[in-house]
């Protein structure tokens, strides 16, 4: 229960109506796609999802935009997850609100933040299954703490939905990563896994001279296959969310399995021009790909 002494009455620097109207206008800024297809919640889940996508967007910018220090780092994380009634960042008042209002597991929270935590400290990943847990950590816990804030298809439970959750963000980041071999070289960052790497004759210092041959090629369509594996797996879970929460799930997935595939049409040139979409293209792509996100058991996915 919330203390209710002046001291503590004055340790809010912002009401929560101003803490949520500051999320929604960070979030605007930083995710122009996910601003858009979120709109398919009903208001109130729609505010929530907002709100924890700003937090998520806010907690990735304090070490990719930031910069800040592990030790930095580690004192606005300890900020991060005191209740609402002790924040003055209105982001973090937002979203703490979100996180007490819809019971949001402290540990999911947790683990995210140990994700972003293991980007202050950039290091390389030996084997795929440590990349894996990586992407767990900092895309496969925004798809449980989102579990929470989506509606479930009557019956489901969240243990039902999590596994499946997990893998679509999963995907999802591990798309990411191949999208952006080059920019994160660039910011003296390589995730692809040294045993993937030593498979096709290739080492660390290759990327970072940028080498593009079939080994490196191989090397990113086989990673490719991966990803695509675990689009197909996941993909069924949709049919655990209600119709709504399915909409802004699907329209993620169909997004970045088209990067996925527009990266296979490049043959995986990765060092020159990064792969985005114009907001036409983006239309198109979420057109086209509309019925598997409706149907999501009709086919096979790959």
């Amino acid at each position: 229960m919330k203390p209710t002494s002046d001291a503590t009455a004055a340790a809010r620097s912002m009401p929560l109506r101003e803490a949520y109207a500051a999320a929604e206008r960070y979030i605007r800024q930083q995710e122009g796609m996910f601003h858009s297809v979120s709109m398919f919640l009903p208001p109130d889940r729609r505010v929530a999802m907002r709100v924890a996508f700003a937090f998520f967007r806010q907690a990735d910018n304090m070490v990719d935009q930031d910069k800040l220090s592990l030790d930095e780092f580690q004192a606005w994380r300890q900020m991060a997850l005191r209740p609402s009634y002790e924040q003055a960042d209105p982001v973090l008042a937002a979203w703490a609100d979100v996180r007490e209002r819809y019971a949001i597991e402290p540990r999911h929270v947790n683990d995210l933040l140990d994700g972003i935590e293991m980007d202050a400290t950039p290091r390389r990943y030996a084997t795929l299954d440590e990349l894996k847990d990586y992407c767990y950590h900092v895309a496969g816990t925004v798809g449980l703490l989102s579990l929470k804030l989506l509606h479930l298809a009557p019956g489901v439970t969240f243990d039902d939905a999590a596994p499946q959750a997990v893998e679509l963000c999963t995907a999802l980041q591990l798309t990411n990563i191949l999208r952006d071999v080059g920019d994160d070289l660039s910011a003296g960052r390589i995730y692809l896994p040294g045993d993937e790497l030593a498979a096709v004759g290739l080492k660390y210092s290759d990327i970072e001279a940028r080498v593009y041959d079939e080994r490196f090629r191989a090397l990113m369509g086989h990673l490719a296959g991966i990803t695509r594996q675990l689009y197909a797996s996941s993909w069924s879970g949709l049919s655990l969310l209600s119709q709504t929460g399915r909409y802004v799930a699907g329209a993620g997935g169909i997004y970045y399995r088209a990067v996925l595939d527009e990266l296979e049409r490049r043959e995986y040139n990765v060092f020159g021009e990064t792969v985005r979409f114009s907001m036409v293209r983006k239309l198109w792509v979420m057109l086209m790909g509309w019925p598997q996100i409706v149907w999501p058991n009709a086919r096979r996915q790959s």
